[in-house]
């Protein structure tokens, strides 16, 4: 019978490495550990549980490590696992009767998210393969096996294993993030490989994607992810489909692009990636919200309905339980609000907000699903709904806002923004909408002011230029992307609003 070794590298796990390795132990004939620097008693742990233990000088380098691990294994296949991950029996033993199968090079295993603060999906890993010299991790940082392993397949004819057991995950909860400071230590890394390898698709990706969230680092994520499309771009669709990640590459372009009101750009993205890459449930999704912005409603529809095909799927690059079901939904739902099919938006939306109350999309779309219909009852009744719940929950109070700011009822708008301005962090939006709620009001001077407090949010800005025109200036700022529709946006209200009056 083939051996297999369990192949770890740790610091200062102690809290969870002997879970880890109780698991593990009945399925494996050998447990490397690969310590890199541990201060507590992770050490103890793993030689209590009969783990070779091996002292290593970090460089931060996670490939480096584990090929380590790799170098001082004896098994015929290598099994690896993180402090944080729980094998299954069932996985355990489905392994176990992979290892005799001949013409199979590697085995993928289901890895499930848990915790808060996790995104909640199920990843296809390459976790398991035969030992040989010529297959090694690659990247200080997401280091990956399976370059090597596909070229070996693809040169001796080969093959993988999908097994459906599963691995449990809670590293990325995020009060083991917290705890661990990974944040800090993965930007140190992610810089290093740049360096190291500064035109790589792969990685220009994963940096991207680490830094899209942070509005201090977008810019810098969005040339990176483009530099990545670059190089993508350099391949036929055949190599692109290989690789897992590039539509994902081609999803978080397009949303990078229609946050700044690029309809044009995220549609020649998605094309690219629709072409060229495999189909995600992220890919999907971003589709649907470049229809939206393009106002093709049934495009859209069509678009959000196959992201919630992807739900609760085991796959290489999964879309996370957010995205393929409360904001798929909520895609659905203003899909629906677009084609006047507002009795039919109504309830996919109430089933968003039930699967997620605090989703500020699935409230917003709720209560704009509610004005549609004509019921300004229920739809400021959804926010007064999620304020009796959290009076601090800032989304509720700018549904509010919006709300009221519809219905003309400006000064309580007003009051609301205000709320809601004085809650978000970052408060664009809401400082936009208070801004324009004193334009209806005819105070200027505290339109002005609402407006300077987020003078660079592209709303804001908008809102600067509608004053600049309505006080007669000549000298008026040029405006692109969102600021330019916003500025007509709200224009056209004036325009109505002086109708109605």
């Amino acid at each position: 019978m083939p051996r297999l070794s369990l192949c770890m590298i740790v610091r200062d796990e102690q809290e969870r490495l002997g879970r880890c390795l109780a698991a593990a132990r009945p399925y494996v004939d050998e447990i490397v550990v690969v310590d890199t620097g541990s201060k507590d008693d992770t050490r103890n742990i793993a030689l209590a549980h009969g783990a070779h233990v091996i002292e290593y000088t970090w460089q931060d380098d996670f490939a480096a490590a584990r090929n380590a691990s790799m170098e001082a294994a004896s098994g015929d296949w290598l099994l690896f696992l993180d402090a944080d991950e729980v094998l299954s029996p069932e996985a355990g033993a489905s392994l176990r009767k992979l290892l005799t199968r001949k013409r199979v090079l590697g085995a993928f295993i289901p890895l499930r998210d848990e915790g808060e603060g996790a995104p909640k999906t199920v990843t296809l890993l390459f976790r398991a393969v035969r030992r040989r010299k010529d297959i090694r991790w690659r990247y200080r940082l997401h280091e990956q096996l399976l370059p090597d392993a596909l070229r070996v397949a693809k040169a001796e004819g080969l093959g993988f294993e999908e097994l459906h057991d599963e691995i449990r995950h809670d590293g990325y909860s995020t009060a083991v993030m917290e705890s661990k400071g990974k944040h800090a230590r993965n930007l140190r890394v992610f810089e290093a490989q740049l360096a190291d390898t500064p035109n790589d698709a792969y990685m220009l990706y994963k940096f991207g994607d680490f830094l899209r969230d942070n509005p201090q680092t977008f810019v810098r994520a969005m040339e990176l992810l483009g530099r990545s499309l670059t190089a993508l771009q350099t391949l036929t669709a055949a190599e692109c489909r290989e690789l897992t990640f590039a539509g994902e590459v081609c999803a978080l372009l397009a949303l990078g692009a229609l946050r700044t009101g690029s309809v044009a750009s995220a549609g020649r993205v998605l094309d690219f990636g629709e072409k060229h890459c495999r189909a995600t449930g992220h890919l999907a999704y971003a589709r649907g919200q470049q229809c939206l912005a393009s106002n093709d409603a049934v495009a859209a529809l069509r678009a959000f309905t196959a992201c919630t095909t992807f739900g609760g799927k085991a796959m290489l690059i999964p879309a996370t339980a957010r995205v393929s079901s409360v904001l798929a939904k909520v895609g659905q739902a203003r899909a629906l609000l677009l084609l006047g099919r507002n009795s039919q938006a109504l309830p996919l939306a109430r089933e968003a907000l039930s699967a997620d109350e605090t989703d500020p999309d699935a409230l917003r779309t709720c209560a704009d699903a509610a004005l549609a219909l004509g019921d300004l009852r229920m739809a400021i009744g959804f926010a007064m709904d999620a304020i009796s719940k959290n009076p601090s929950n800032p989304h509720a109070w700018l549904c509010g806002a919006n709300v009221l700011f519809r219905s003309r009822m400006f000064p309580k708008a007003a009051d609301w923004a205000s709320r809601a301005a004085a809650l978000l962090p970052e408060n664009g939006a809401a400082c936009a909408l208070l801004g324009e709620c004193f334009i209806h009001l005819e105070r200027h001077a505290d339109a002005r002011f609402a407006f300077n407090m987020c003078a660079a949010d592209p709303r804001c800005a908008a809102g600067l230029v509608v004053l600049a025109e309505i006080e007669g200036q000549s000298c008026v700022p040029l405006l692109d992307g969102l600021a330019a529709a916003e500025c007509t946006r709200m224009l056209a209200n004036l325009r109505d609003a002086a109708t109605v009056s």
